[in-house]
This record gives C-alpha cells, structure tokens and sequence, in this order.
C-alpha cells in the first residue's frame, strides 16, 4: 500500500466525488473508493500519479513532475510525467467506450490538481492478485467465453 503523504486526503472533493478510502497503488497510480456527491453511488477513481516521475504539493492535493519526470525519455518527446498523463488520457478515451460484462465500466475521466483521473464502477471483492495467489479465480457465468479453460 501507498505511505499516506501520496495519496488524496480522506474525505477530500474531487471533481463531484468524494474520496472514500485508498483501495491501492502501483508504479502509475493511486486507486481510491469515492463516492458521487449527488447520487450517493460508490466509484472507483484511479489518478495518474507515477511515483518515480511526481509527487504531492505542500498542499496535500496538487501532483507535481519532479526532477526526473521533468526530463524527457528520448530526444524530441515531452517530458516523461507529461508524456505519461497524455497516454494516461489516451487510455481512458478507450476504456469509457468499452461496454463488456468482464471489464469494469468506465464511467468518465477528467484532469484536475495536476493530474488526471479515470472514474469506474466499484465492484466490491477480492482483488485478481489475490485469488492468483489462492490458486484460481472467479469466473463470472456471463463471462464464460472470455477466460481460457
């Protein structure tokens, strides 16, 4: 799990949710459990924050580049951080097209703090790595055509 000083406070505002709680963390981002201010339903809401490129502003909110997320990978590329949030946006411009019982619905996306989110349906339950390491997995009866047997 992420150390608490990188990720968005408890019940901060973001953009008409609420954040909820920190669901977990990797390389790219944080992953929290928000709560739509108006429709009282719970969301999952990923935030590009890649932690070797940024950091979170005195403030507790803002993401910045750092030192190395302000240097460009290859000659002629944006700086790393920015290229990363650019294919952070790309990615989510795909994902909230995709309508499929055995993937998470993306509801919307958006920038904000100096970052960029992606919100999805929160699916309560045990996470892949976690059934993984149980040996097996839950298949979804709707979604039985979309594992290898």
């Amino acid at each position: 799990m992420i150390e608490d000083t990188n990720a968005l406070p408890m019940g901060f505002s973001l953009h008409r949710y609420q954040i909820e709680s920190v669901l977990g963390a990797g390389g790219f981002g944080i992953t929290y459990r928000a709560i739509h201010e108006a429709l009282q339903n719970q969301v999952a809401i990923k935030e590009y924050f890649p932690a070797e490129w940024s950091y979170r502003d005195h403030n507790g909110t803002t993401v910045r580049p750092n030192a190395q997320g302000q240097i460009p990978a290859r000659s002629g590329e944006p700086p790393c951080y920015t290229w990363g949030l650019q294919r952070f946006l790309d990615e989510a411009k795909i994902l909230v097209q995709i309508n499929h019982p055995c993937v998470v619905r993306v509801r919307d996306y958006f920038t904000a703090n100096g970052s960029a989110y992606i919100v999805m349906e929160y699916e309560a339950g045990e996470s892949l790595s976690m059934q993984l390491q149980r040996g097996g997995f839950y298949r979804n009866k709707s979604c039985v055509n979309c594992w290898a047997t």
